[in-house]
């Protein structure tokens, strides 16, 4: 029994070896393959492809998963979604070339809509839905861009 314990650590110990570790840069020094950067409360993850963000990157703060970013290029690209500090959503945004580029919905802490805006090349083209009864919606007027902070209350993240 003790030496198939010592074969599987083995064998598990040459594996690991053979990962390429994360946090890589080429000759040039250009990012590569999977990185995850670590500043003082926050972190993120993602992939790096010749020093340009690619893909799902998500975001982390205090532990706690603040965010998702969709990226093409280094271009935000995709879906955006924001969450609040229970893990429901707050914001779900899509962008297309790094601009607003169709619906953006707003939740409000406690999970119930609150606007829903269409935009075009980040700018508002319409609003769909708007609950003017509530205190956290975002404002109505047509050149609101939202930030991509971790809550309309929190100071901005630095990514």
């Amino acid at each position: 029994m003790r030496s198939i314990l010592t074969i599987i650590a083995l064998a598990l110990l040459i594996i690991s070896k053979g990962q390429k570790a994360p946090n890589r840069t080429d000759k040039t020094g250009s990012r590569q393959g999977f990185w995850t950067i670590c500043k003082d409360t926050s972190a993120e993850s993602g992939m790096y492809i010749n020093n340009k963000r690619e893909g799902q990157w998500i975001f982390y703060e205090n532990s706690r998963l603040v965010k998702i970013l969709s990226y093409i290029n280094d271009n935000l690209d995709g879906y955006s979604i924001s969450f609040n500090y229970d893990g429901s959503v707050y914001r779900n945004f899509c962008y297309k070339n790094g601009m607003l580029n169709g619906r953006a919905i707003f939740y409000s802490k406690q999970g119930y809509l609150r606007a829903i805006y269409m935009f075009s090349n980040d700018g508002i083209d319409k609003i769909d839905y708007y609950d003017a009864e509530d205190k956290d919606v975002p404002p109505r007027f047509h050149g609101y861009v939202p930030s991509l902070t971790v809550d309309s209350l929190t100071r901005r993240l630095p990514y």
